[in-house]
């Protein structure tokens, strides 16, 4: 039996955030969360599924007290290019980003590239364009960016409708 049913306050304010399409039916909600403890978690990326146990490796949707925007979550957009054009390789991806300024880098991540690692001084905001599987040969240059950093996961169900039921996912 599920035990991470959100309540309609999370699910409005995760509303707010734009999510990246993984798959047909499957979306991340990139994001940094406030903790009814008063804790910030930068990194987080919220996800509707079931969970019949709570762990100390995941966020309880109970937990939260606010979901705010991520300035260090790659735009929508183009997490959702790269996860449309599938995984590079076995358990990762390799990308090239292009800020609006023309400056290019190879980043490397998991297969979640929400939270990509960016040279210093690069933002999130100032990336104009993504450019799948490319960039392998940039491996040991100083444009090659393979540390992303930690994120967190939040895992959450809608409430159960009447009909007893799930909610659909979005």
């Amino acid at each position: 039996m599920p035990c991470n049913y959100a309540s309609e306050d999370f699910l409005e304010m995760l509303s707010e955030i734009e999510p990246s399409k993984v798959k047909e039916r499957e979306f991340h909600f990139p994001c940094m969360l406030k903790l009814r403890d008063g804790k910030i978690v930068e990194r987080v990326i919220c996800v509707e599924d079931s969970r019949g146990f709570e762990g100390d490796w995941w966020i309880h949707p109970k937990d939260v007290s606010e979901v705010l925007p991520s300035e260090e979550r790659l735009p929508a957009a183009l997490a959702t290019k790269l996860y449309e054009a599938g995984e590079s390789g076995m358990g990762y991806e390799v990308f090239n980003l292009k800020t609006k300024e023309g400056k290019e880098f190879t980043c490397v991540t998991h297969n979640v590239v929400d939270f990509p690692q960016l040279p210093k001084g690069v933002r999130t905001s100032d990336i104009a364009e993504v450019f799948p599987h490319t960039g392998r040969d940039n491996f040991g240059s100083s444009d090659f960016y393979d540390r992303p950093p930690g994120s967190t996961w939040c895992y959450y169900l809608k409430p159960k409708t009447e009909r007893g039921g799930a909610g659909q996912r979005r």
